[in-house]
């Protein structure tokens, strides 16, 4: 008797299943709304684009393209770290990709306004250095969470989409960041091959790497695979030295001392890294690239300098690499 009873709740938890799924197979086949193709950016303006504001409940995130390369930083801080250039590629492709769209409303007269305020809401601004776009407006979800609310700002009309673009609504600085000390966005995919020489100084110790030294190769992997933690604001540094935690440290514990590298590559660019702490396991480091002329796509060489955090770790990982 119990066996029965188990099979039938079974059976009716496999039918609800399939009815739900067959549901939504029946009313794409029956969708009567008005459906047309296009993408949300017209893809002769991609190349042009050199800035993005995406802005959530949580904040906003902005992406600045200079000299070809995109940069990424929080909010209206200056602060700015190379962007994983990978990942900007796919978003730019997404904004181009002709899609599906269903026009539901001609006018938000009568829609409610909280559909495109909910926390998973979002809106994308875009611009050229000569042309400021209606921004991109994306709603919340349909109770199945196959399609999205979306406007584009430059009409009322109110149509639904698809949710392809959500991946790349993330206003977090790490979800967009190039996350290598050493960048590849700036650097490229730089072979150990193409380093020349290494410099690093800790006090008064100072040592000089090149091919001829032992394990050479082998250092450079593993410096150039090391990740950094975002970047490093002038007010992390205030907070960890304010912190009752940090008080009792500074106290009790002198600060690592400063660690400096310098790489040298074939090409006749060069990679500074300025490692300090600021706090018990804080640390910032302070990247300079120098390029000279034909490296960038500028017309004079030219220099780039932004700061990184990284954690206790990577900083004595990086010490028993190249000491």
């Amino acid at each position: 008797m119990k066996l029965n009873k188990t099979l039938i709740l079974w059976g009716a938890a496999v039918f609800l299943i399939l009815a739900y799924i067959f549901s939504f197979a029946f009313i794409k086949k029956n969708d009567k709304r008005k459906s047309f193709k296009t993408a949300y950016v017209n893809s002769k303006y991609i190349n042009d684009i050199n800035k993005f504001q995406l802005t959530k409940n949580e904040g906003s995130l902005f992406l600045t393209k200079h000299d070809g390369k995109w940069y990424v930083q929080q909010n209206d801080k200056d602060d700015f770290i190379p962007a994983d250039q990978e990942r900007i590629q796919r978003f730019l492709s997404e904004l181009i990709k002709v899609r599906n769209m269903y026009k539901i409303l001609d006018s938000t007269n009568t829609f409610d306004a909280q559909n495109f305020s909910s926390d998973d809401s979002y809106c994308i601004k875009y611009q050229t250095s000569l042309q400021i776009f209606p921004e991109l407006l994306f709603g919340k979800m349909d109770f199945a969470q196959i399609s999205r609310y979306f406007m584009n700002g430059k009409s009322a009309a109110v149509y639904e989409t698809d949710t392809s673009l959500d991946v790349f609504s993330s206003v977090s600085v790490q979800n967009w960041s190039d996350p290598n000390i050493v960048s590849k966005a700036l650097v490229g995919n730089v072979s150990v091959k193409e380093v020349q020489s290494i410099k690093v100084i800790l006090g008064n110790k100072q040592k000089l790497l090149t091919s001829s030294s032992e394990n050479f190769y082998n250092i450079c992997s593993k410096f150039l695979d090391l990740r950094h933690g975002g970047i490093f604001y002038d007010s992390d540094s205030e907070q960890e030295t304010s912190s009752s935690a940090n008080l009792e440290f500074n106290a009790s514990k002198t600060f690592e001392e400063p660690l400096f590298i310098e790489l040298e590559f074939g090409n006749k660019s060069s990679a500074d890294f300025l490692i300090e702490q600021k706090g018990e396991g804080t640390f910032k480091v302070h990247c300079t690239y120098k390029f000279e002329k034909g490296r960038s796509s500028g017309n004079s060489n030219s220099t780039i300098e932004y700061n990184v955090k990284i954690s206790s770790w990577t900083y004595n990982k990086i010490k028993e690499i190249m000491l």
